[in-house]
């Protein structure tokens, strides 16, 4: 697909979505990660239950819509089976919200404040604290509430939603998780980091809610994985 990874509010926008759509693959034989195609699930998860028995009716053409039924689908199958009731891709006003800095900024009142995020949501959008975002990790890994024991193993053998391990690092079995980026043009931003480590039980989530950092090991990732095999000795 034909995108870019800036200017999130048009090239992941209703319109965004269609303009790629429309455009089709231009690049067959090439890798090339691009947060449009996660949007899309904004389209597509409406499209597919709509389909199922006493689901929403949804207007595929409109993007208040399937907006709309894209947040219930993942309310009703996603936070509230675990006790999350009000999550959104709304923040708190400014006033009590974490905001976002660069490693570099000297005064806290200079922090970016991330607006709505629900005509952009698909591939993230979701304020969430990390004890939030711990619950959903657990509750996939160690529970079968939202996925079976056989969906989760398809998941982790094929990487689906998950980012390629280190095999060099990953001395105790296999480790699987997913990290978040995202910041402005003055790199302001949050920095996410889920691992789980399933030959002992240990899951970590780490959010940073600033860029820029300098990590030991060249990375969030590998600075936990380090921490992780270090514990061992």
């Amino acid at each position: 697909m034909q995108s870019t990874n800036t200017d999130f509010s048009n090239t992941l926008s209703y319109a965004g979505i269609k303009s790629c759509i429309e455009t089709g693959v231009v690049n067959s034989k090439n890798r090339n990660y691009l947060n449009v195609n996660f949007a899309l699930f904004r389209i597509l998860i409406p499209s597919l239950w709509s389909g199922m028995p006493d689901a929403p009716a949804v207007d595929l053409n409109s993007d208040a819509n399937t907006q709309f039924v894209y947040q219930a689908y993942m309310l009703q199958n996603v936070f509230q089976p675990i006790g999350l009731n009000n999550i959104d891709c709304v923040p708190e006003v400014r006033m009590v919200s974490t905001l976002y800095y660069n490693v570099g900024n000297q005064n806290s009142g200079n922090g970016a404040y991330y607006f709505d995020w629900t005509a952009m949501a698909g591939g993230g959008g979701f304020f969430m604290t990390t004890i939030e975002m711990a619950a959903v990790n657990a509750y996939f890994e160690h529970s079968e509430v939202l996925l079976s024991q056989e969906q989760r193993d398809i998941m982790k053998e094929n990487r689906i939603g998950l980012d390629q391990g280190i095999e060099s690092m990953e001395l105790h079995g296999e480790y699987y998780g997913k990290n978040g980026s995202i910041s402005n043009s003055a790199n302001q931003g949050v920095l996410i980091q889920i691992e789980m480590f399933p030959l002992n039980g240990i899951d970590c989530v780490v959010t940073m809610n600033t860029q820029g950092v300098t990590f030991k090991n060249t990375s969030l990732k590998r600075t936990i994985y380090e921490a992780y095999n270090d514990s061992w000795e």
